[in-house]
């Protein structure tokens, strides 16, 4: 009888240990802080088309919180032109920064998107703040058809995008050697006012555009 009481208490004093160890494990992992990654942020307002070089820190977020587009310290670079007004304290992401010159629109300005080709646009060596001009060839180009013309001139490019509508100045063209057709422009964006962007369409709907560079 005693012995089998013996070995009661026993069991009992295990059990009670296990589930205060139990209780112990697990209190401490709610408790526990959760492991933390450096992030880029940005340390002061950034205005769109401002060089980020300085404007960038790093931020310690926890892991549960960064997603894949984020700028991560160690892992990814934080360089370059900020494509959107940036407020202080945001995490950067890849989609806020431009490794080239973004073009900034001022007050009064448009932006408008034209059709081109490889041919058109300049063999797709067209990128983000380069200045261009327009000219139009009519489609009709018979005897008394209206003769090829200069439409405008000194327009910026705002943005060249591919036909998977990608921006190509973020595509890495070492990268991506064996898939040429994203390096091949399929629209490009100006930066207009309102009466250059009705005269361009106008023109577009009764012919050809070309861009002439600098």
């Amino acid at each position: 009888m005693f012995r089998k009481r013996t070995v009661k208490i026993l069991l009992a004093f295990i059990l009670a240990v296990g589930l205060s160890f139990a209780q112990y494990m697990y209190f401490k992992n709610q408790t526990s802080p959760e492991p933390t990654v450096a992030v880029y942020a940005a340390l002061k307002d950034i205005s769109a088309g401002g060089f980020t070089d300085g404007l960038l820190g790093a931020k310690q977020v926890p892991r549960s919180v960064v997603t894949g587009n984020m700028l991560v310290v160690g892992r990814d670079e934080a360089s370059g032109y900020a494509r959107i007004d940036i407020p202080a304290g945001s995490y950067i992401t890849k989609e806020m920064l431009s490794g080239t010159r973004v073009p900034v629109i001022k007050p009064g300005m448009r932006r408008i998107s034209i059709t081109v080709n490889l041919s058109s646009a300049l063999g797709g060596r067209l990128r983000p703040g380069d200045r261009v001009d327009i000219g139009w060839v009519p489609k009709d180009s018979g005897r008394d058809s209206e003769e090829a013309s200069m439409i405008v001139e000194g327009i910026t490019v705002y943005e060249v995008i591919n036909s998977r509508a990608e921006s190509i100045s973020q595509i890495d063209s070492n990268s991506n050697r064996f898939e040429a057709d994203r390096l091949i422009p399929a629209v490009v964006t100006l930066v207009v006012t309102p009466d250059q962007a009705v005269k361009i369409k106008d023109y577009e709907s009764r012919g050809s555009l070309f861009l002439l560079g600098y």
